[in-house]
């Protein structure tokens, strides 16, 4: 996680190792939301298949639900390194550079994130 910084009332280290804890419930949460869209498309097939009658709500269910695990499942994956990514120059530069170009990403990312919440 980096550097702890100690605080008058406490540690970062509690707030970092419940923040990890949420993150591992909301990964659990989105793999069960996949379990359930796996089960309702076999069931809409199998209604389909066996009885010629199809249910309306599992097209938008299975909608909300894919955006829902995005959502859940994102700042697992980020954590765990997961996230696909092309490193072609970046895997040769040094260190410091490395960092150099990642604090520029993240404040270019900030920006772009802020952009949207205030134009929108």
């Amino acid at each position: 996680m980096g550097t702890v910084i100690q605080g008058e009332g406490g540690s970062a280290k509690g707030f970092w190792k419940g923040f990890d804890t949420l993150t591992d419930l909301m990964a659990a949460l989105a793999g069960a939301i996949l379990v359930f869209i796996t089960a309702a498309v076999c069931y809409t097939i199998g209604m389909r298949y066996l009885f010629t009658r199809t249910t309306i709500w599992v097209m938008q269910t299975t909608e909300y639900a894919l955006l829902w695990i995005v959502f859940l499942a994102t700042t697992w994956l980020l954590r765990q390194g997961g996230h696909i990514t092309t490193d072609l120059i970046y895997a040769h530069l040094q260190e410091k550079t490395k960092y150099k170009l990642d604090v520029i990403m993240f404040v270019i990312g900030g920006l772009a994130c802020a952009v949207m919440v205030f134009l929108e």
